[in-house]
């Protein structure tokens, strides 16, 4: 069976809820509507991703990040297409989307900026962010 991946978009958002839908143990709530999908899709470009059969979704993992963690959800394969290895390329698609966070030149991460620990000067706060980024890069 071939499969292909690419990059999560908004043309996708039906297709993806169907799937989301029909897979048990999926749960669904507002955050995933149209609108705030697109404000995650957004905000985490680089991220998720879907994995195609014959022009039919068969598998989705959102990714995102906070500036500092790195979060996956609905991870989800059609029953039909289970054990083939897609979780696993999706996974590693969304890993190295988070491991190359950083390199789009917007250093401090705006996210990360405005969730800063008000307990911390601005300076131990820039240091950890470095640290973080290269730790995510290696």
């Amino acid at each position: 069976m071939e499969y292909s991946y690419r990059e999560i978009n908004l043309n996708d958002y039906e297709n993806i809820i169907e799937l989301w839908r029909e897979t048990p143990g999926v749960g669904l709530s507002s955050a995933d509507g149209k609108e705030n999908l697109e404000l995650f899709i957004e905000r985490n470009k680089g991220f998720s991703y879907i994995c195609e059969f014959r022009d039919k979704i068969v598998g989705t993992i959102l990714c995102g990040h906070d500036g500092r963690r790195g979060y996956i959800y609905h991870l989800c394969v059609h029953g039909g297409h289970r054990r083939k290895g897609i979780v696993e390329k999706l996974v590693n698609l969304s890993l190295e989307g988070l491991k190359s966070c950083g390199d789009c030149g917007e250093l401090p991460c705006k996210m990360f900026v405005a969730l800063k620990d008000p307990n911390i000067s601005q300076k131990e706060h820039l240091e950890e962010f470095k640290n973080r980024v290269n730790r995510l890069k290696n």
